[in-house]
């Protein structure tokens, strides 16, 4: 190659890749239609902002136009849009994540700032308040901690291991076993048994048959005390070796508050077979209490070849809201339900001050985004304007199909919500949202991305 063309290749490639950077930034309206070009949002050396930009906060950069008196006033936002679920708000939180959003008391003298951590996974949506009942920098500083609604406890057993004291739910069952009644023969034998066989849910189950049932059964307790409501579920299935039959065995399900006076709550004859796990939810509130036990009871003598399969046995608490009193400020501070809290130093000491307080909102259902383009533009974990918006380019497929389509060549696109990926099919929506993307109301929601009949009837409200 000439040695004389080289820099002019250079020159040619830097000049390309200028011009492809200068297109991609001057999408409209962020463009010189509005007097906009780079120096507006950045600044070279020195910037406040991480992202060499000119104001510190990517909310407060953007807010500095879209506002009532500013460049964008046609679509001011303010910090007052923000959606609080159930009470207020137009738009989409810019502060938050699957952490929840943290609200500072504007009582507040502490120069201190607490951030919350982790991914909230109750079942209810609720609030935490912490409160400030020592003074002093982190570590000295100590809080306590409330929150306002109910928490969701489960007593579980799917029965993952041959044994009697098998625990999957957010409660240790661990301690209190299944104890048999009559019978003290063990887990492996006798006519109460956890066995692997193809009639369980799935793995191994609680099986009860085979023979002399009469009398015999299993039972458990658990401590439910201070619910305020509780439910019983899991699944049977029963196999005989002829099917009808017209035998008189039974096992009897039933609850007590106390191991002392019973209520059958449904009988299984071992008369019929099922071709495959029934589903059972029994509300056994009543009988909420220290030693709330559940058991199988047994009438009978059953066919050496039959048996009622029992699996996934849950006893479902919700108890009252949560807390802890005097707990030490520091770095990821367990509170419950996935979130945590971390608690950062500022001046002048002391950085937390008495009394001061912090209101945590989380929300069920909230994920941290997994698209590489979203995920990398959260900020200590929550969303802001700039993880969802490009402000630089219209080229991604907007959710509004009214938006015009995006030139080729660009620069070009305006009204098309500078997305920052597509989100023509809710692509956006549903990577932070995913468990509200469903088919079916069984999975737990409403179903989405259901095509609607153009012959359809539908009332208007």
């Amino acid at each position: 190659m000439n040695r004389a063309r080289i820099p002019v290749l250079w020159l040619f490639l830097a000049w390309g890749c200028v011009a492809t950077n200068v297109a991609q930034a001057l999408d409209p309206p962020h463009d010189a239609s509005q007097s906009i070009d780079c120096a507006n949002c950045h600044i070279s050396h020195h910037a406040p902002g991480g992202a060499i930009t000119a104001i510190a906060g990517n909310p407060n950069l953007c807010m500095s136009c879209h506002n009532a008196g500013g460049v964008a006033h046609s679509t001011p936002f303010a910090d007052t849009d923000e959606a609080i679920p159930g009470t207020s708000g137009t738009s989409h939180r810019w502060d938050s994540g699957a952490a929840g959003w943290v609200k500072t008391n504007p009582a507040n003298t502490s120069p201190g700032t607490v951030q919350s951590g982790g991914s909230f996974n109750g079942r209810y949506s609720k609030t935490y308040t912490l409160t400030i009942k020592a003074a002093g920098d982190v570590g000295t500083a100590r809080f306590d901690w409330a929150t306002s609604k109910p928490i969701s406890q489960t007593f579980r057993d799917e029965f993952t291991a041959i044994a009697y004291n098998g625990t999957n739910g957010t409660q240790n069952w661990s301690a209190s076993p299944w104890q048999e009644i009559v019978e003290t023969d063990g887990v492996s034998a006798g006519v109460i048994r956890v066995v692997a066989n193809a009639a369980c849910a799935s793995g191994n189950c609680l099986r009860i048959g085979g023979g002399t049932i009469d009398t015999r059964g299993v039972r458990r307790v658990a401590n439910v005390s201070g619910g305020t409501s509780a439910m019983l579920t899991f699944s049977y299935r029963r196999q005989l070796a002829t099917c009808p039959n017209s035998s008189a065995a039974n096992v009897a399900l039933q609850v007590s508050s106390n191991g002392t006076t019973w209520a059958t709550l449904a009988t299984y004859n071992l008369n019929a077979c099922d071709a495959g796990q029934i589903a059972q939810v029994f509300d056994i509130t009543s009988y909420i209490g220290a030693t709330t036990q559940i058991r199988f009871l047994a009438a009978g003598t059953a066919g050496t070849s039959d048996f009622i399969y029992a699996d996934n046995m849950q006893i479902g608490n919700l108890a009252p809201g949560g807390g802890s009193a005097n707990v030490a400020t520091g770095t990821n501070v367990t509170l419950d339900e996935g979130i945590t809290v971390t608690f950062a130093n500022g001046t002048p000491a002391p950085s937390f001050r008495l009394n001061d307080q912090w209101t945590i909102y989380a929300n069920t259902d909230i994920h941290q985004p997994t698209t590489p383009a979203l995920a990398a533009r959260l900020a200590g974990g929550k969303a802001t304007c700039s993880t969802c918006h490009n402000q630089h380019s219209e080229m991604a497929e907007p959710f509004d199909p009214a938006a015009p389509a995006y030139p080729t060549p660009g620069p070009g696109g305006a009204g098309r919500h500078y997305q920052r990926s597509d989100d023509d099919i809710n692509q956006m929506c549903v990577d932070c949202h995913n468990t509200r993307n469903v088919a079916a109301s069984s999975q737990g929601s409403h179903p989405v991305g259901v095509g609607i009949p153009t012959t359809g009837l539908y009332r208007q409200r």
